[in-house]
């Protein structure tokens, strides 16, 4: 994955269709006592790592991307939005000073192991179920609706819901969305009770936290980690989907396996899902990777209600339109300068097929000095196009063996590549 994208986050004002009205937490009664708590869980995901090595040749003038015609149909009418989920009651804690026992062994009950198998069928033999990933979940509505992270429920055609008792349910897609990397499940005859959802957007950096999971292998189901807040709002850009995510950042202990678990906070109300965790921290001087160490990451529950409301309200999360260049990157400072010869400002990591930076001839491991206007040798904030438009013309300034040169881009919508 990479951390550091270029594209723009989608601008609801550009979709042109009607979007559910934002899921808001229920009131509930505030419970007293020391905040406790663990850090979310995810899949092991590394910072993107890049050594330089000799830059390929480049023509002089690099070819202008063609223009781009994008048709826009009307915006429909509105109609009502879906019924919010309100998730469970409150969790009744009778030691404030510690909260931590009684919130994982309420909350546990609710967290449910997530199986991924292919199943293959044989003429005249019974099917045959080969493994293909395992993750955690959370019962969100008393009626079997089960949430999970997007990379736990893809790559299979069976899924199967263990439950903290051991229990095995046969599960279905309800929907998915791999840019903030959401996804629901449903259980028929489930009998659990749903977990109650906090708000989010009232976490604060310094906060305790609780996760509760599935790491490693089923031996390990319902381990609970506890944890900082180490920071909110970090943007992230989940598969490099061009969409970023404002993410929770947690410190507490997390494993494969996690991914699709509960954050908790101190009153045992969910504010997050465990999505992934950093693993490296960069490069050294001799080249060996520096691991990095409590780096975790958790989607906020309020951005993960809204898409479930979408999901069941349409099936599916609309996809605005992102206009953009069709690029990944990761900075270059003065060190990264410095040691490998090039100029400060940011070095392309990938180019998207067919996108505006693939039709400019723009090639993994040229700097971009400048961009629409804004030097980036100073370290300057790289530029966003949330105010622009397909069809919008951007220029740039790109280094490669000791020349620049300078380049157009036409702005395409980054949906419509591959």
């Amino acid at each position: 994955m990479n951390n550091y994208p270029l594209n723009s986050r989608p601008d609801p004002q550009q979709t042109g269709r009607t979007q559910p009205a934002p899921w808001r937490p229920k009131k509930r009664k505030k419970h007293t006592g020391a905040i406790i708590g663990a850090a979310c869980a995810g899949v092991a995901a590394g910072v993107l790592v890049m050594s330089l090595w000799a830059l390929p040749s480049m023509k002089q003038q690099p070819a202008a991307a063609p223009e781009v015609t994008v048709s826009s149909a009307p915006a429909p009418e509105e109609t009502p939005a879906a019924t919010q989920i309100e998730g469970g009651a409150g969790i009744s804690i009778t030691n404030p000073n510690n909260p931590v026992p009684e919130i994982a062994e309420t909350a546990g009950k609710s967290v449910v192991s997530v199986q991924i198998y292919n199943r293959a069928y044989v003429s005249g033999q019974q099917p045959i179920d080969q493994a293909v990933g395992a993750g955690s979940g959370f019962v969100i509505s008393d009626d079997g609706l089960i949430m999970t992270n997007h990379h736990v429920v893809e790559g299979g055609n069976r899924i199967q819901v263990v439950t903290a008792d051991g229990k095995e349910y046969e599960a279905e897609v309800v929907g998915s969305d791999p840019n903030t990397e959401v996804a629901l499940l449903r259980v028929q005859g489930l009998d659990l009770p749903a977990l109650p959802l906090g708000n989010s957007d009232e976490a604060r950096t310094g906060e305790m936290v609780i996760a509760v999971g599935n790491p490693i292998n089923e031996s390990l189901n319902g381990t609970v980690t506890v944890g900082y807040l180490s920071g909110v709002g970090r943007e992230m850009d989940l598969n490099d989907t061009g969409v970023t995510v404002p993410m929770l950042q947690t410190d507490a202990a997390i494993n494969p396996g996690n991914s699709g678990g509960p954050l908790l906070n101190s009153n045992g109300e969910v504010i997050g899902i465990t999505t992934m965790k950093t693993v490296f921290a960069g490069v050294s001087d001799s080249g060996n990777a520096i691991a990095a160490e409590g780096i975790g990451y958790a989607v906020p529950i309020t951005t993960a209600m809204n898409i479930a409301n979408q999901i069941l309200e349409t099936g599916s999360v609309p996809m605005p339109v992102r206009p953009g260049i069709g690029f990944t990157y990761r900075p270059v400072d003065a060190q990264d300068a410095q040691m490998w010869g090039v100029p400060q400002g940011i070095m392309i990591a990938g180019v998207a097929s067919g996108s505006p930076a693939d039709r400019a001839g723009l090639r993994e491991q040229d700097v971009i000095v400048s961009l629409d206007g804004v030097d980036l040798t100073g370290g300057a904030e790289v530029p966003t196009f949330e105010s622009k438009n397909v069809g919008d013309v951007v220029s740039a300034v790109v280094w490669r063996s000791g020349r620049t040169y300078d380049v157009e881009f036409v702005l395409a919508d980054l949906n419509s590549l591959e």
